[in-house]
């Protein structure tokens, strides 16, 4: 069975065999710069240049480059044949054989040039810069030590006179000084445009990519309001008849109809029941997330008590705890008046009621509940933390996702959505605030919400 590969690799290859072609097609330019260069110092200054060597460079670098393009081409035209995992590998070889290629030719052509005395050592530079667009990281620096050892080499051999000095200055028609001043002047200018031509051609494509980018990321946001909005529209279709269908089961199983049911029928209706309440659940858990990502229903935030807003939760949540056999536990740090804070009430009445549900829904028989809240500073800080399964360390980071449950959660119960902390997590950031999670697999969990006193907002 093979695996899917992500658009991006095949993205970033086909990128890289289009640059690996643009810098065949540089080098053609390169090559006729040599050829005009050489004539130039031959026919007008009158250098005493040696033809041979330098149109031997010359011919080495065209028959390299029909090489290079040949390989290029062979890679594009047989994509079909090659997995991208190879069709990359064989770009980077390819980048890296180029940039090799490029400094041998180009140290050789300094040698046969004037050696030591030539002005043009300048475009090792721009080869870097090149390899920097084609390479990874670590290639990339082992091409520069190359350059580096290349004309080091050079300037140590020529000093020494292990290999031939070609003096080109001496020979020249025009005065030594002028021809200098002008040589260097030349290979500075060259470098500094070719230089530029090479950062504004990579800065052109980031900036395009960076729009696309924009673009697309906009486009993503309008599509996912979009969705929100229509989940919305469809589960509040769905929330009322749901309502009317577990209250209508829930008066066959209460007696209140004045239907005659045997056990049988009973235990099908209260199964039918159960499906339906969790099916309401999770229309409600819809509603709320919904609402949440579009900013519907958003309120002018107003002062509230967080303790008091706990202490009912405990109340409502006890009732499940207690058939859990879980005991909850309260440590409050500080006054009533330290726990006043702006906030949406329904909002927070949600986070509350989110994170204690989870805490003795996920835990064992004769489990704890430790709540603790305190007052630091401009900030109200809720933690609760439980005795019971844990989280596994490797889905720490996804419990905030939607519709995401841990595995040790689906197998603690069957029951859940996977949204209620998706929904915590953005009524908290909602709230200017933080949550945060700590656990161990079996040693339970403990959240930590943080959230601002001086909260203003107003209706949207």
């Amino acid at each position: 069975m093979t695996t899917a590969v992500p658009k991006g690799i095949e993205i970033r290859v086909f990128e890289l065999l289009a640059r690996l072609k643009w810098l065949t097609d540089l080098r053609w330019l390169a090559l006729v710069g040599v050829v005009c260069v050489v004539e130039f110092c031959l026919l007008v200054l009158k250098v005493d240049l040696s033809r041979r060597p330098l149109y031997s460079c010359a011919a080495a670098m065209a028959a390299g480059n029909l090489i290079f393009v040949y390989s290029i081409k062979n890679l594009f035209a047989k994509a079909a044949a090659y997995t991208i995992e190879r069709r990359a590998q064989a770009a980077q070889l390819i980048a890296n054989v180029q940039t090799v290629f490029d400094l041998f030719m180009l140290t050789a052509l300094i040698h046969f040039a004037g050696g030591i005395d030539n002005p043009f050592n300048f475009y090792y530079i721009f080869h870097i810069v090149i390899a920097s667009m084609l390479l990874e990281p670590f290639h990339c620096y082992m091409q520069a030590a190359l350059a580096s050892a290349l004309y080091s080499g050079l300037i140590i051999l020529e000093h020494f006179n292990v290999l031939s000095r070609y003096n080109i200055f001496e020979t020249a028609a025009c005065p030594l000084g002028l021809l200098k001043v002008a040589g260097y002047a030349a290979a500075f200018t060259t470098t500094m445009i070719i230089t530029a031509y090479i950062t504004t051609s990579i800065s052109q494509r980031l900036r395009l990519k960076e729009n696309l980018l924009l673009e697309t990321n906009m486009k993503l946001v309008d599509l996912d309001a979009k969705k929100s909005e229509f989940v919305m529209v469809v589960a509040h279709e769905i929330k009322s008849p749901l309502g009317t269908i577990q209250f209508m089961l829930k008066s066959l199983t209460g007696g209140y109809s004045g239907a005659l049911i045997d056990d049988k029928a009973r235990e099908q209706i209260t199964k039918a029941e159960t499906r339906a309440a969790g099916l309401l659940k999770l229309v409600n858990d819809l509603l709320d997330l919904s609402k949440i990502k579009t900013g519907f229903g958003a309120k002018e935030f107003k002062k509230l008590s967080f303790l008091e807003k706990l202490k009912k939760a405990v109340e409502t949540i006890n009732v499940q705890a207690q058939a859990a056999s879980v005991e909850i536990r309260e440590t409050i740090s500080g006054k009533d008046e330290d726990f006043i804070i702006d906030g949406d009430a329904e909002y927070l009445d949600n986070v509350i009621i989110n994170v204690l549900s989870n805490a003795v829904k996920y835990n064992h028989k004769n489990g704890t509940v430790d709540i603790t809240l305190l007052r630091k500073d401009n900030s109200v800080i809720f933690k609760c933390k439980d005795s019971g399964i844990g989280i596994p360390k490797e889905e720490l980071g996804k419990i905030f996702d939607e519709f995401h449950r841990t595995s040790i959660s689906k197998k603690h119960t069957t029951n859940g959505t996977g949204v209620g902390m998706a929904i915590t997590k953005k009524i908290v950031e909602y709230h200017n605030g933080t949550i945060e999670v700590s656990s161990e697999t079996g040693s339970g969990s403990e959240f930590v919400i943080t959230l601002p006193v001086n909260n203003k907002r107003t209706e949207e």
